[in-house]
């Protein structure tokens, strides 16, 4: 039977192979129908000891096998006994003389083992196969981008490059500032040390003025054998050393200020320290130490009040008046007579209506400086503040005061405001041509100075002189040029004026919402610049509209209001004026 076995290894193991694609995934199609099939059932028949006579023909015995073998290879859970007994219940036909069931079942075990493997060989191959297209998907995948990179590859060695580059750059400009701040440092080292070299000869001769002090007088206290006055004088002399001590520390300061300002070229610093570093004496040093500190101060002082003043400056110009008058306080605090601070508080103290507190600003100039420019300026200011109350002939003097001085020093920026000042007088007096000339005049100077404030305002009186004149066209191109300026510089207080007199010429036409919409305007200006006149100037204004549109209830309240801010302000010629139309309205 062995040899029956070692015969037939060889070709079973080639027949299961060549039926494997057929009969191994599903044992169920191993015995089909088929000449393949049927050759490979008789060579396993014939491996196991059984035979058929005719395998092509004999299709009851052929199946008979097929079902056995079919049978034993794909049911794993089939005993031996069992196969056994399977082999036994087989056709006679097919079992040769001396037939072993036993032995045949462990051929047939041998055949399930080679069965199993030869599975285990497919599924390996088919895994090798699925490996293999992976690693083919997978070099396409890596060759693709391969031919991207050696594509992009000019580009990333040069960006590479200039990435390097631009490292090298930083690191070059690192060590330069390394290099600089540890210049720096060594600099700083080296003062230091001059400093307390300095300071060490200066104390080493304060200690040997104090050691002589001291020996002189331990020689006179053993002198005059005072033993008790001797441990006084020592006890003295220990505190007094400790004092010395608080003077190093205080002199080390003094000496590295002194000090710098001397390596800055100061004469008197560098002539100080030598003298203190020779003698001992401090005296020059002490005295420089106090100028280089008041010189400091003046100093920080001088552009604490030069930022003050541009910002009051500014913030007047923008009609942040509450701003303005504090930066102006606060030079006040630091130069009680600052000229300029003085002035211009007086113009804010004006702006809010504060004739007195003004009026007394620009005396108090007068006051202080003997500077005809000042003076000439504080008269013209009076003058102002004469003519809003009313008192036009003083108003008058004022002008022709400042303008004489001006004048005389040639200064043809104060010239031109008390020709405009001047023109104002004559145009409430009703003398439209004087008027007109003195504000040509002003126009004049201030064009030819390209003084943009002072030529706005000439172009708003002039609109003033052709509106009371009736010619209305000329009158707004007026306004319109000296609102253009004034909003090109922001100066709220002229916007407001310039609508006011929009206001007035809409009202003349008949254009009573517009004339309205005006004075709403510049009502809404001088309420934010807290200007109590020009307030009063619009609720006038507003109250004759509401009067012409019969709207009496709040024509009267605008009045009202008008005439309080007018008292207050202290302008009794306008209170008179708008009483009168109070009064003329019907009483309930």
């Amino acid at each position: 039977m062995m040899s029956k076995l070692a015969w037939a290894a060889k070709p079973l193991t080639t027949a299961i192979a060549s039926v494997a694609p057929a009969c191994l995934p599903g044992v169920a199609a191993l015995l089909g129908v088929g000449t393949a099939i049927a050759s490979g059932t008789a060579l396993l028949a014939s491996f196991v000891g059984l035979q058929i006579a005719d395998y092509r023909s004999d299709q009851k015995h052929r199946e008979q096998l097929g079902g056995f073998f079919k049978l034993a290879l794909t049911n794993d859970a089939l005993t031996r006994n069992e196969l056994i007994h399977k082999l036994a219940e087989l056709d006679n036909k097919i079992k040769p003389p001396g037939f072993d069931p036993a032995k045949a079942a462990e051929a047939v075990g041998l055949l399930r083992g080679i069965a199993r493997r030869s599975e285990e060989q497919a599924q390996a191959i088919q895994a090798q196969e699925d490996a293999a297209w992976n690693v083919r998907v997978y070099l396409e995948t890596v060759t693709a981008d391969v031919q991207d990179l050696l594509a992009r590859q000019p580009a990333l060695v040069e960006a590479f490059a200039q990435r390097v580059d631009a490292g090298f750059a930083d690191l070059r400009d690192d060590l330069v500032a390394l290099h600089l701040d540890t210049a720096e440092i060594k600099d700083d080292i080296a003062a230091l040390r001059e400093v307390a070299d300095d300071t060490r000869a200066i104390a080493k001769q304060i200690y040997t003025k104090a050691e002589a002090t001291l020996a002189e007088a331990q020689a006179r206290n053993q002198q005059d054998g005072a033993l008790a006055e001797l441990a006084k004088q020592n006890s003295r002399l220990m505190d007094r050393e400790d004092g010395y001590r608080q003077q190093i520390e205080a002199l080390e300061n003094a000496v590295r200020t002194v000090k710098q300002y001397a390596d800055e070229g100061d004469i008197e610093a560098r002539q100080a320290l030598d003298e203190a570093r020779a003698s001992g004496d401090t005296d020059r040093l002490y005295a420089a130490l106090k100028r280089i500190t008041d010189e400091a101060f003046e100093k920080q002082q001088a552009e604490f009040i030069e930022r003050c003043r541009e910002i009051a400056s500014l913030a007047h110009l923008r009609g942040d008046i509450a701003e303005a008058k504090k930066r102006l306080d606060q030079i006040l605090q630091q130069l009680p007579n600052d000229l300029d601070a003085v002035n211009s508080l007086g113009h804010i103290h004006r702006l809010r209506g504060n004739l007195d507190d003004a009026a007394r600003q620009y005396e108090k100039l007068l006051e202080i400086t003997q500077d005809e420019t000042w003076q000439a300026i504080a008269y013209g200011n009076l003058g102002v503040i004469y003519r809003t109350r009313g008192d036009l002939d003083r108003a008058e003097e004022m002008h022709r005061e400042s303008l004489d001085i001006e004048e005389r020093l040639g200064r043809p920026e104060g010239m031109a405001a008390n020709y405009g000042n001047l023109g104002l007088i004559y145009r409430t007096r009703g003398d439209l041509d004087q008027a007109e000339e003195m504000l040509r005049k002003s126009l004049e100077i201030n064009e030819r100075l390209g003084r943009q404030e002072g030529m706005a305002a000439d172009y708003g009186n002039l609109g003033l002189i052709y509106q009371t004149r009736g010619d209305l066209d000329q009158a707004e191109q007026m306004h319109h040029k000296s609102l253009a300026i004034n909003e090109r510089l922001g100066r709220q207080e002229g916007i407001g004026r310039s609508y006011s007199n929009f206001g007035l010429i809409y009202q003349t036409r008949g254009d009573l919402d517009r004339a309205e919409q005006m004075y709403g305007k510049s009502l809404e200006i001088n309420e934010r610049l807290g200007r109590p006149e020009g307030m009063a100037i619009q609720y006038g204004n507003l109250g004759l509209i509401y009067e012409t549109r019969g709207e009496l209830d709040q024509a009267a309240e605008s009045w009202r209001k008008a005439i309080e801010l007018f008292e207050r302000v202290g302008m009794p010629h306008m209170v008179e004026q708008v009483q009168g139309w109070l009064d003329r309205l019907p009483s309930e």
